[in-house]
Order: C-alpha cells, then structure tokens, then sequence
C-alpha cells in the first residue's frame, strides 16, 4: 500500500542512491552576455538553495538528495529525489520551485510532496514533466521485501497523485529479480518509456531493460514481448543510465557495460534491435584505454544531427596522485561509430586539476555547446582537507573546454560549511540559465536538497508561440464542399521567425488513434465515402503546440440511385393501352441535391420496350444513367372471320374458320360465339335451327385493347312455292267471294326431306291500284283443321282452308309468314257471286 506525506518538517534520505540524471536539449539563440558561469545572483542565496525535505522524519540521520531536474515551461523548477524516514527506509521526495528559489506554496504541501510505494526501501532516479504539465517520476520499490522493481509515480500539476495512471497514481513493474528504472522518456504518440537494468542475480548479471507503458500506466504489450526488452550487450553487468527518442521515434539506450566500456543500443519504435546501429543494434567501446572496472556512464544527449553525446567518468592511477577520477566525454555518430572529429579520436577527458577528481553526473546541449554537470573532490583552503564541490563544464562542438564559461570552462560552487556537496543532475532554464541539482552536507549527519543556478549566454526570450498549420485538400472540393473522388490532404506547418521551428504533425481520422508525422508535413489520403473530421495540429520544438484544428472532408464517389415511374401505370403484363408519362428522381445518402434531366418525358409512340433514358447527377457531380422501359400498345388486335353467306338452308353444314392477331403485345385471349355457344375455328356446324343465327368473334391483347364482330346470317327451309290451285305467274287467279281457298305448299331442308315441324301463318293484304290498302289482316280458315291463321301440316303439305266470306271483291296478297323469317307472297282476285 503506498505512502504518502507531505510535511513541511520531513526529513529523509536513502543510505544506497542509483540516481540517474536527467538531460534537456534547448536551441541557442542568443549571443554572449557577462559572466557567463557566474552563480546567479537573483536564485535563493547568492545563487544557491538547499531545502530540508523534514529533520522530523529522522532523529539521528537527515538524508535528503536529488537525484533528478526540469524546469517546466512556466519555469518553474521541479526536482526529484529521496529522503530518509525514521524507519531509516528511503521515500521518494518531489519538490518544486518558483523561478527566484523559494519553494512553490501551489505544489503539495508547502512545495514537497513525500512518496513513499511499499514496505521497503523507494528511491526516484528519474524525472519528465509531460505536456499536459503532469509530473512522471521514476526509479524503484522495494515492495515485496524480496527485490527490487519498476517504480512510477505521476502526479497532477498540484503534487496530488494521478488517479487515472496506474493504482492510485502509482505503477510497479517486476522483469525478473532486481530491476532498477535510471531514465524515462516520452514517445510522440504519449506512450512512456522507462529504461535501466534488470538482474537475476543481483547486480553480477545485470543486463539492459525497458519497459513501455501506455499513458495510463498499462504495460504495452505490443512493445517487445509483453510490453518488455532486455538486451546483453557484452560480458559483465551492464546498465542504462539514459534513454533518448529520435525524430523517426527511434529509440536509443546508453550506459555501462562492466565498468569499463560505453555501451549503447538502439531500437526500432517497437522495441526491436536496429540492424543499422552498431553491429546489429548494439555498440561497446572502452571508456578509456586503460581497462578499469571502475569507469561509469551518467547521462547522455542527442544532438539535432543525430550525434550521440555521453558523459561519464573514468578511474585511473598515477605514481604521483595515486588513484584519479577525470571527466570523459565522447560522440557517436548516428551509426553507432565514434566521431573521430571530436576531441581525440572522438573522446575527451577533462582533469580539472592535479590530485582531484572529477564526476560526471548530468549532460545538456546549448546553442552547439555541451555542459556537463558533476562535482569534483579536491582541497579546501577553509577546512584544509578534501571536499565534494559542485562542479560545471562547457565544452566547444568540438570537444575542446569553452574558455568564454568560467574559469577556462568550467565553474566551482561550495555551498559553505565545509562539508560535501554532491551534483546529481542538470537542467536548462528557457531563458539559458543552468540549474544543477544534487545535494548538500550542512553536517555529517544532515543532508539537504541542493540547487546552483548558473548564469550562461543571454538568449532570446523562450519560444511560446505555436506553429501554424495549414491544410491544403487535392482536388479542392466543388463550391457546396464535396469531393467526388479521392483526395489528398496536405498538412504544412511554420514555425514563427526566430522561433524552434516545427517538431512535428500530429492529425487523427474520425475516432481513429493519434497518428505523429515527425516534421513540418505530412500528407493523407482519404479513400473513404462519407464524411470525414480530420484533426489536426503541429508541436514545434519547443513543445508549443498549436490548438487543433479540424477539417472536414466530404467524399461521395457513387452516382445517385434513380427511381422512375410512369402514369398511367402499366396493367399486371407491362403494357399501357394510352399515352404515358415517364418521371425520373433520383436519391443520394451522401451528397443529395440530385438534379435528373430529363425529370418527366411524355410518351406517345407504340412499342415494345421502349428505353426512356435520363441521366441524374448529385451535389458532388457523380452521374448515374438510367433507362425505363416503356411498353404502348393502342391498337386492337386484328380479327379474321369466316366467310359466311347470307342465308343457308335447314340442317345444311358450314365450316367455321376464323383467328384474331395482335403484332405488337400479342393476343391476351380471344372466344367465338354461335348463338351464344363457344365455338372454336374449324368446327363444322350442321344448321338444325331455322331463323336468324349470330357469330361473334372477340379478341384481347396484353395491353388491353378488345375488338369484337359479329355476322347474322338465317337458315331457312326450302319453299317450292305454292301448290294448285294457286300458281305463280301469269295472271292473278280469280276466287269468287264465299268460296273456300285451299292454300298449300311443301318445305324441305338441305338434303331433299320434308320439314314437318315449320311454323306457317297466312294473313292478307288488300290492294287498289296497286297499293296497299290499310294493315294487313289475319285469315280466317274454314272448318276447324287450322287454328287461327295457323297452317296444318298434314304429312305432306303445310295447308290453309281460306274462308272468303268476309272479305270484299278486289285485289290480295296472301302472304305465308314462316318461322325462318321468310314471307312468300301470291296475288288473288276476288268476286262477288
């Protein structure tokens, strides 16, 4: 369970300290100003501060000492390191600064904040201020009284711990038995890289080990295998003391291998080895040509070409002094090779003076020159014997102490009371200014936190201003923002004159993930049909980053969809008996705005798929060609009918031949009819019924359309004419009024036979002069044979007994109705007796 205090009164220290320093690259921008290496008079005390973290925590020993720096952008001064308890167990201390020395009121409590993680021994060795202004502090944790493990801390701006990192803002990581972190650094994408060693067996098997987290304080598995790597880079222990991210987010390691060699490796983003690094990744170098196992890598920066700069120390012995420890420092190429143009063969070892020794223990670079900050073990005029003095150096690129710094390049500080004072790490003020920091003896027994603020170079002020994005989209989108076809966005950021310049892009799609674009452009390509937000923004060097800006693309690729419809519809066979007309639309998810031309389209010509086209176009300009076919038909089909004659005689026999066509929607149906019966073409009828008799034909084509005819034809009998005594021809015979008129005939049918079953009925007309005279009258037979005016038949003729008794003398016509609708007709004459 972690432990935390923050009391103004604390105060603790860690009996063992594996700091690690923290390292800054700033630009240079200024020229030369006064006294370049002098203590700045306006930081605490003549330059110099030292903090009691709480004498209360211990009665015997006050340890307190940092062991990392940095200054965030608002300058004020964060430092990290480690105290002791009562418990003589270690706890890590944050503490932060305004910019004139004094403790920060807003940070924890009175300007400290007391971590401790276990049970155990805690102890920070590394520091990064984030971005987002939280504080990530790193080193390890005694948590489970058996060894020693990963250890970070984040906290908010405020000292309060992040909750949303880790347990309760705190993260522990095991690899195998002991691992220790030495440095972090920050990915571009935010992801964090913590580096040191791991070791099975306590310090004598130590290899190079790192660990990658996710901004949550989650291993990221996806960071060589399960989020961890470790590598042996020769034989003997080796260890990180720093961790640095290149540009192309290349990640490179340096520290110690043996206590002897330099020792670098580098990766890939993922945590691979980087064939073109070294010998396959990995490069080790002696320190010096003497071979002692008492040399030590402590911090190491990039330069903008790439260059790696490592500052250690390295032990040798002398007949005169005895034992000596001398600054040495050294370049690599992005290779992995030594820059030979660098110092001698491409190190340089710095002995300040003859029988002290000199320690390295932080690296920055500032406007092409490198300070080293460490300490030196020599004389003291005021106690009269050898005490640990902050010690700071600058070099030229070249290699070569920079005289225009200090005393011929480098600078003592003694923070008084004649005890030791120890530097563990150094930072860069904005402004140019150095701060090293490490710790201060006031007794044998009391250590404090100590920092010494140099005054270097004036330079321009710090640069705060943001870059500036501009997004350029290919093709440019049509007036109304769509693009119909893929398209390229160009990101191009500028960084203000003067200012340190654009570091890199950074845009994600949608909900998509944050993608970093080292440098001042970066190009998209967008595939995909909708709309996409596209957020964007660029960080310069100075870690300014602009607020993102977003830009939305709208890409439609597809025609419309075009519906079409027709009125009058088309009846269920797909055809239309009338004029139509023919609409057109069309429907786009996407763009919409369709525009169909032509939109409507009269139709009045017959025909079979008739292919009415329109083409319709969307607000991004994609067009769509559509067709409907139409189908008119207005003609009704055509009919052939049999060739009938007039009349027929009684049971005679007619063949029906008759058809119906339609050349266009083709004949739906068609039926004939003989006197309302169904007939089919080709039957042969026998005519049995006398009278008039009907055929109708009638014929359906798809579309709709009818046509119907009909033929009336009669079937009658066979009338021989009238039998004696009355006869054709000649004169009209002559009956004497009274007299009794047999009127007889014979009927047959087709083939000769007699018909028995005609109906006959007589009645007469009267004429004068040759016309007709009133209406017609029935006749009257004679005797009961006939029934009315009814003939009889009598087996052989149809016959009428006419009485003449109430008729007058004259001219008539006898007329013989039959029920085949024929009348025959004969004159007579009658006169009075």
């Amino acid at each position: 369970m972690a432990r935390e205090t923050r009391s103004p009164s604390m105060n603790r220290r860690a009996p063992l300290r594996s700091a690690l320093p923290a390292f800054f690259l700033l630009l240079f921008i200024g020229q030369a100003q006064a006294d370049p290496g002098e203590l700045d008079a306006g930081f605490g005390g003549g330059g110099k501060v030292t903090t009691d973290i709480g004498s209360a925590l211990s009665t015997v020993y006050d340890v307190d000492h940092i062991e990392a720096v940095s200054v965030q952008p608002d300058q004020k001064i964060v430092a990290a390191g480690n105290t002791l308890d009562s418990n003589f167990r270690t706890d890590m201390v944050v503490a932060r600064y305004l910019s004139d020395g004094s403790l920060d009121p807003a940070f924890g409590a009175g300007g400290r904040v007391v971590t401790g993680i276990g049970a155990g021994h805690d102890a920070a060795a590394a520091l990064l201020i984030q971005p987002d202004g939280k504080i990530l502090v790193a080193g390890h944790t005694y948590l489970d009284a058996t060894s020693y493990d990963f250890a970070i801390v984040r906290y908010n701006a405020d000292g309060t711990r992040d909750a949303g990192f880790g347990k309760g803002g705190i993260v522990t990581t095991n690899i195998t038995r002991d691992e220790r972190i030495a440095s972090i650094a920050l990915q571009a994408d935010g992801k964090i890289i913590a580096a040191g060693y791991t070791d099975n067996y306590r310090e004598y098997n130590a290899v190079f080990a790192l660990v990658r987290y996710q901004s949550n304080g989650a291993v990221d598995t996806t960071f060589g295998i399960n989020g961890k790597v470790t590598t042996d880079i020769g034989v003997g222990p080796e260890n990180i003391s720093s961790v640095l991210i290149q540009e192309d987010q290349k990640i490179v390691a340096v520290g110690t291998l043996n206590g002897s060699s330099f020792a670098l490796a580098r990766y890939d983003a993922n945590g691979a080895l980087d064939p073109t690094f070294g010998s396959g990744g990995t490069v080790f170098a002696p320190i010096s040509t003497l071979y002692y196992a008492y040399d030590s890598v402590r911090a190491a920066a990039l330069q903008p070409d790439g260059k790696i700069v490592v500052a250690g120390s390295t032990w040798y012995y002398t007949s005169l002094y005895g034992t000596n420890y001398d600054i040495v420092l050294a370049r690599f190429n992005p290779n992995g090779t030594f820059d030979t143009a660098f110092g001698n063969g491409g190190r340089v070892f710095t002995d300040v003076g003859k029988g002290t020794d000199e320690f390295a223990s932080g690296l920055a670079l500032q406007g092409g020159k490198i300070l080293v900050g460490g300490h030196i073990f020599r004389g003291s005029t005021l106690t009269r014997r050898k005490q640990f003095d902050f010690l700071l150096l600058r070099y030229s690129s070249d290699g070569a102490l920079d005289s225009t710094f200090g005393a011929g390049g480098y600078t003592l500080t003694d923070f008084g009371a004649g005890n030791d004072d120890i530097s563990a790490a150094l930072a860069l003020q904005a402004d140019g200014k150095i701060i090293l920091a490490g710790e201060s003896f006031q007794v044998e027994t009391n250590r404090n936190f100590a920092l010494a603020r140099y005054l270097s170079e004036s330079i321009a002020p710090p640069d705060t201003a943001s870059p500036v994005t501009l997004a350029d989209l290919s093709p440019a989108p049509n007036p109304i923002g769509i693009n119909n076809t893929d398209v390229r966005l160009m990101l191009t950021a500028s960084d203000a004159a003067g200012g340190s310049g654009v570091k890199e892009i950074r845009y994600a799609i949608g909900d998509g993930s944050e993608v970093i674009v080292p440098g001042a452009a970066a190009l998209l390509e967008l595939h995909a049909e909708g709309v996409s937000m596209v957020r964007y923004y660029a960080v310069d060097r100075a870690n300014n980053a602009e607020a993102p800006h977003l830009r939305t693309v709208r890409i439609d690729k597809t025609g419309p969809n075009i519906l079409s419809q027709q009125s009058p519809i088309p009846n269920p066979s797909g055809w239309n008996n009338t004029n139509v007309t023919v609409q057109f639309e069309g429907e786009d998810a996407l763009s919409g705005g369709v525009e169909c031309r032509p939109a409507a389209v009269p139709v009045t010509t017959e025909g079979d798929d008739q292919s009415i086209a329109t083409v319709c176009t969307d607000a991004s300009g994609n067009s769509t060609a559509g067709a409907r076919a139409v189908r008119i038909d207005k003609s009704a089909p055509l009919l052939t009918l049999p060739s009938f004659s007039s009349s027929y005689p009684l049971n005679g026999t007619i063949s029906l031949s008759f058809g119906a066509s339609d050349i266009l929607s083709g004949l739906s149906s068609a039926s004939a009819t003989l006197d309302g019966s169904a007939v089919s073409s080709g039957a042969q009828v026998i005519l049995n019924r006398a009278g008039l008799h009907t055929f109708s034909l009638t014929a359906f084509d798809r579309a709709g359309n009818s046509a119907g005819q009909s033929v009336n034809f009669t079937v009658g009998y066979q009338f021989n004419g009238f039998l004696p005594p009355l006869t054709a021809g000649g004169d009209a015979p002559v009956f004497e009024i009274g007299s009794t008129i047999p009127v007889m005939f014979q009927l047959t049918d087709a083939n000769g036979s007699a018909v028995s079953t005609a109906v006959a009925r007589l009645s007469l007309q009267r004429y004068v002069e040759g016309e007709p005279v009133g209406p017609p009258i029935e006749a009257t037979s004679f005797g009961s044979i006939n029934i009315g005016n009814l003939f009889h038949f009598d087996g052989i003729h149809y016959s009428y007994s006419l009485s003449t008794s109430t008729l007058i003398a004259g001219s008539w016509q006898l007329r013989a109705a039959l029920d085949d609708g024929s009348v025959h007709t004969i004159e007579i004459r009658l006169k009075a007796k």
